[in-house]
């Protein structure tokens, strides 16, 4: 009977407190404080770089990729119900145009120099 009770899923209540971290998701935290030692030092880390290390256009191209999958997997289903993918596969497309005008603009900036925050790339 219990072993039944926690296959099933979970949904996002009021109820999830902190008994129930404790008494089932993660009975010892090793699993949050992992995740919270991990978090604080990749927010550290990040913190103190001028340009973030993070390609959009490698981005970019996984949610491309992972337009034309959804779009492989379920375009029947939806075209089966009169609906189209059409306006989502625009933003991947404008999307995609847009990293690659900001990634193509970021080689012109000196990372030299301290770049002030707010600023915006064209």
């Amino acid at each position: 009977m219990v072993q039944d009770m926690y296959s099933e899923p979970l949904y996002h209540t009021l109820y999830e407190t902190f008994a129930l971290v404790d008494e089932l998701y993660d009975p010892s935290f090793s699993f949050l404080s992992a995740v919270t030692m991990v978090l604080s030092i990749l927010t550290v880390d990040f913190a103190d770089l001028p340009v973030l290390p993070l390609s959009l256009v490698e981005y970019s191209n996984f949610i491309s990729s992972a337009y034309d999958e959804l779009v492989v997997e379920i375009g029947p289903l939806v075209t089966a119900r009169n609906l189209t993918l059409d306006y989502f596969g625009d933003a991947v497309g404008q999307f995609a145009s847009a990293t690659q005008k900001f990634s193509d603009n970021l080689q012109f900036v000196d990372t030299s120099k301290h770049i002030p925050y707010g600023t915006y790339i064209r």
